[in-house]
């Protein structure tokens, strides 16, 4: 299947979020990107093949009992297109290789790579089946858990029977994984945190109250298309956990990581505003969007290029020296932002003077925003179609100024 190239007006267009045509750009975007994971799956195969025919076909097997549609929504759970992007060579695409050494695009993986990835694959696999069937084979595995947080089923001996524990799903659609083992293993590196700050899940008292207070924060927009399309289709696992450093519970924070597209992590969630939660959800599915579209056709810089910029450039909405890839992601992240609360303004929806405040602090990073000057800074050339589609941002967000 041939990738299509997304072009840069294409996310302006996704993320102008008061235009209801705003879904059909979301979902080619999406398209591409499944397009992309079907290929993976099939270089995969074909890798595995040669290295174990056994685990092959037991790979196979679980694999054609899904419909394609199944096998595609499988293939875009974060744990799996992390290893199908940065763990298959070649294959005619560049999946992200400037993400991570020596992986997408790097040498072909050695046969006992292939079978410990195929064993992780096969095992989600199981998962996916034991959705419907309550049930899984209990020679294979002591208990299963789906790669996404989404589902839990374990053998009890006791009762000689199985029990099943299904995640809270933010809009029905995205699971919120509070205490898998792919949520607990998620380290100070992982999410950029000083090593002597102490990660760790919440108490499962805790996590009815958090789940009432995530729709809570969504209930307003749930039934607004272009925003509530957004969230559900880009966010593919929300992880939740909490955050200290000696003993007191740090900041609310959100963040993504391109080498797990879909996948957010969100700390210490405990009393923070329907607002801020409503934003970092649509923050953080902005930048999967993103992520997709630069794995199917690479539109920021790569890694070497990112690494000698450096920190040069200077955020105008925060402040923080970032990266010349993580500006360029930002200008399309706070064009989206700005539109949520556009949206969320016309339709008299959460609190009106914070409402105000958000427009107003992402209209004066707009503003103040002079690529040019920035990538002169990092020594970077930017592309004349990126400058085009910033100052068509740009503008808008001005024009919308004058009408308020």
């Amino acid at each position: 299947m041939k990738t299509v190239q997304t072009a840069l007006l294409d996310f302006q267009k996704s993320f102008d979020f008061t235009e209801p045509a705003s879904v059909t750009h979301q979902q080619r975007i999406l398209a591409a990107y499944k397009v992309l994971l079907f290929d993976k799956i099939g270089a995969f195969q074909e890798a595995l093949l040669l290295a174990d025919s056994d685990q092959y076909e037991r790979f196979i097997t679980r694999a054609q009992a899904l419909s394609v549609d199944e096998l595609l929504e499988f293939g875009a759970i974060p744990e799996v297109s992390h290893r199908l992007l940065h763990l298959v060579p070649g294959n005619g695409h560049p999946a992200a290789s400037n993400l991570t050494e020596g992986l997408g695009g790097g040498p072909a993986l050695s046969t006992p790579a292939r079978q410990q990835m195929a064993g992780m694959l096969t095992e989600a696999l199981d998962a996916e089946a034991s959705k419907r069937t309550h049930q899984y084979d209990t020679a294979l595995y002591p208990q299963l858990w789906a790669a996404d947080g989404s589902f839990y089923c374990r053998y009890q001996e006791q009762t000689q029977s199985y029990a099943t524990l299904e995640a809270y799903r933010l809009l029905d659609t995205v699971p919120v994984d509070f205490f898998s083992p792919y949520a607990l293993r998620i380290s100070n590196a992982d999410v950029n945190e000083p090593l002597e700050n102490t990660i760790a899940a919440y108490d499962f008292g805790e996590i009815e109250a958090l789940c009432y207070w995530f729709d809570a924060a969504v209930a307003p927009l749930a039934d607004y298309l272009p925003i509530a399309h957004q969230v559900s289709s880009f966010l593919r696992a929300i992880v939740v956990n909490k955050i200290s450093h000696a003993g007191r519970v740090t900041n609310f924070i959100s963040g993504s990581d391109a080498r797990y597209i879909g996948r957010t992590v969100l700390s210490n969630v405990q009393g923070v505003s329907p607002e801020l939660l409503v934003e970092a959800f649509v923050h953080e599915s902005i930048h999967a969007t993103l992520y997709m579209a630069d794995a199917c056709s690479p539109w920021l810089p790569t890694r070497e290029q990112t690494r000698l910029a450096g920190y040069r450039a200077v955020s105008p909405w925060t402040g923080n020296r970032i990266s010349i890839s993580s500006i360029q992601e930002a200008i399309f992240v706070w064009y989206g932002v700005y539109k949520l609360w556009l949206v969320a303004l016309e339709r008299g929806l959460y609190t009106e003077q914070r409402v105000m405040s958000r427009l107003a602090f992402v209209s004066r990073g707009f503003r103040a925003l002079n690529l040019s000057q920035i990538a002169t800074a990092c020594e970077f050339r930017v592309s004349a179609e990126l400058q085009d589609v910033v100052e068509v941002m740009k503008q808008d967000v001005a024009r919308q100024l004058k009408v308020q």
